[in-house]
């Protein structure tokens, strides 16, 4: 694994498709702009696992849920936007510096007025410009059987057949049961873990997990990570894979969300 997350190619489209159209954004705003971010500069200079320059930084404080501003920026980019489908963000996998922030929230979409509705699981990526002001750039789609990881340069079947995505929402998957075989299946000495979003599951003889999971190797460095464990019939848990998801690609092959 890299060390640093660092996504100079996501820097060059996002920041055209946040601030190329606007010029007022930058121009309304350059002292304010270049003195936000030497503000973040200092502040961010201390931590490793933090990138600027333009790229894009892995949020290492990672939880499975979003704080209150985080919360408001999705909010008002979705009202702006005017999505008709309804989006429950769930995380903030990272961010990006440009005139004001670029986010990636982890999100689950459902049609609104399906009866009954197939949950997908996406990244959504998020500008919040200096003014408060905010608006949604794109979604990419996380397919709960192909998960794009670093390791594999083509999006690779996690195991052939069946994956479903997992909305807690509705809870399809005892979280209890999920995050037990997690918990057992790192005590061996494995790295350092926290789960961060349940993915997807498979039936199989016992059950098999993909997480979406914060790890941090012997030096303390993070890395987002695709995890897949396995729960046998008997309770017992193994991890099949621990690779680093690539989040540089869900941020970079956005689309019009819908």
């Amino acid at each position: 694994m890299k060390k640093l997350l660092t996504f100079a190619l996501a820097a060059a489209l996002l920041m055209t498709a946040a601030c190329g159209s606007d010029a007022e954004t930058e121009s309304a705003g350059d002292t304010s702009a270049e003195s936000k971010e030497n503000e973040l500069e200092a502040e961010t200079d201390e931590g490793e696992d933090v990138v600027l320059d333009g790229g894009w930084a892995l949020n290492t404080e990672l939880a499975p849920q979003i704080n209150e501003e985080e919360s408001e920026i999705f909010r008002k980019a979705i009202e702006a936007g005017g999505e008709k489908a309804i989006y429950e963000p769930l995380c903030v996998l990272g961010s990006q510096v440009v005139a004001g922030m670029n986010y990636a929230f982890l999100c689950l979409k459902n049609d609104a007025g399906a009866v009954d509705p197939d949950p997908v699981l996406l990244t959504m990526v998020v500008y919040a410009d200096l003014q408060g002001d905010a608006q949604l750039l794109g979604c990419k789609e996380i397919d709960p059987g192909f998960i794009k990881t670093v390791e594999h340069k083509e999006s690779a079947e996690l195991m052939t057949g069946g994956w479903q995505t997992n909305d807690v929402l509705s809870a399809m998957v005892a979280p209890q049961e999920a995050d037990d075989a997690f918990k057992a299946a790192f005590i061996d000495g494995h790295e350092d873990a926290t789960p961060i979003y349940c993915i997807s599951y498979q039936v199989v003889a016992g059950m098999n997990y993909s997480y979406l999971t914060l790890t941090r190797d012997d030096s303390g460095n993070a890395y987002l990570t695709n995890t897949l464990i396995y729960r046998d019939l008997e309770g017992g848990s193994d991890l099949i894979s621990n690779e680093e998801f690539d989040l540089l690609y869900y941020v970079t092959q956005i689309r019009e969300c819908e």
